[in-house]
């Protein structure tokens, strides 16, 4: 498995320890910031970052304020799925209201608003129907398997982090695969290039194990042509909140 330093391992081990300095992998560049240059410090991470999940759902979008209901929900039931022990959210079966709002909460989006309605898969297909008397959520045993193409991100680089009035910016940039039933290998600069398959950086058949170090070692020629995904988050709570985000 690629070992990819995410901006909430970041945000976890930084905060979760109250340490000064933010902790980077080794081998990764970052510019010195608009209010100081930081010292970092070489840090080995142990923990699995249990929510990157929930950093994927903004990949697509260039504000925070695009996020939709149907996307907390989505988090919220994923989480439940992980804190239950559960491969997915796909094996719940009955969930209750409370265990969803429990859940949401304890994410990093876990601050903004839920309203409590069915849950629609990416095809528009009901995949949880919400029961208004019950106060649950009910997996929906009709809905069906279909085909699908599923976006990740192939490559990850930390380009900026500082401290600013007690919250932490980090700016990323990242190369994105796009896996689909056909095992077409093709590397784009943003999610909805690789999402809509179009615009490829690179468009010939590079093994996987490869596509990394490709990207690496170009990256100089093509970073013009990665988006920046940038972070705002702080500590609330003892919890690690996503306060701003922003794609440019």
């Amino acid at each position: 498995m690629k070992k990819v330093l995410t901006v909430v391992c970041l945000g976890l081990m930084l905060l979760a320890t109250g340490c000064d300095k933010p902790p980077v992998s080794e081998g990764q560049d970052v510019k010195e910031s608009r209010d100081e240059k930081v010292e970092f410090e070489k840090i080995n991470f142990k923990e699995i970052d249990i929510v990157e999940k929930d950093i994927k759902v903004l990949l697509g979008y260039d504000t925070i304020e695009e996020l939709t209901n149907n996307d907390k929900l989505y988090i919220a039931l994923e989480s439940y799925a992980s804190k239950s022990g559960l491969n997915n959210m796909f094996e719940i079966k009955t969930v209750k209201k409370s265990d969803v709002i429990n859940a949401f909460q304890n994410t990093i989006f876990g601050d903004l608003d839920l309203e409590h309605e069915d849950v629609l898969c990416e095809c528009k297909s009901k995949l949880f129907v919400y029961n208004k008397e019950k106060e649950e959520y009910v997996y929906n045993e009709e809905h069906g398997g279909h085909g699908f193409c599923k976006v990740y991100k192939e490559f990850t680089k930390l380009v900026d982090f500082y401290e600013k009035d007690g919250q932490y910016i980090a700016s990323y940039k990242y190369a994105f695969g796009n896996y689909c039933e056909d095992d077409s290998t093709q590397i784009f600069g943003s999610y909805s290039d690789a999402e809509k398959q179009k615009n490829p950086i690179y468009n010939d058949d590079i093994l996987s194990q490869e596509t990394e170090d490709t990207v690496k070692q170009d990256y100089e020629e093509i970073k013009d042509k990665l988006m920046t995904y940038t972070y705002t988050f702080e500590k609330v709570g003892g919890k690690i909140k996503i306060v701003d985000f922003k794609r440019s």
